[in-house]
């Protein structure tokens, strides 16, 4: 993975979508194995500082990338994600289906109605990628069935 594809990586990730000067600084030195000393001395920063921006900047993508990030292990959290991306993009939505087991699974043969919920919930997992929805409601109103009729 080339310095200009892992930025972009990054600058996807971010809230704000960018990287400010200094963080794309220590980002770059950093991708190059310099210390935060190294990289204060060549971009005439105070150390401290270095070591702040630096730290925010593996927090933020911690949370993004849902694991510890450091400035020693950006190469393969940043590689991880980048594969994980494309296996998502080459994944047949049916081959999610063939490791499922229905067994316990109540029968949802004749559901009638919900619609609108159905799909509303459709998109929400295949088209905005939620990675949790949460189903909610009093005892005795369907919740299990429709979560069976979307699967």
């Amino acid at each position: 993975m080339t310095i200009e594809e892992a930025i972009s990586i990054v600058e996807q990730l971010l809230e704000r979508g960018s990287l400010s000067k200094i963080q794309e600084i220590v980002f770059r030195q950093t991708w190059d194995g310099l210390s935060y000393l190294d990289i204060a001395v060549n971009s005439g920063y105070d150390p401290n500082y270095i070591k702040d921006v630096g730290s925010q900047l593996w927090r933020s993508l911690s949370t993004a990338l849902n694991e510890k990030v450091t400035k020693t292990n950006i190469h393969g959290a940043l590689k991880r994600y980048a594969a994980h991306q494309k296996d998502q993009k080459e994944l047949p939505v049916n081959t999610l289906q063939t490791n499922t087991s229905w067994g316990e699974a109540i029968d949802v043969s004749h559901f009638y109605g919900r619609t609108a919920e159905l799909e509303t919930l459709s998109q929400w997992i295949l088209g905005d990628r939620c990675r949790v929805v949460t189903i909610l409601g009093i005892g005795g109103i369907g919740k299990t069935a429709l979560s069976v009729k979307l699967t």
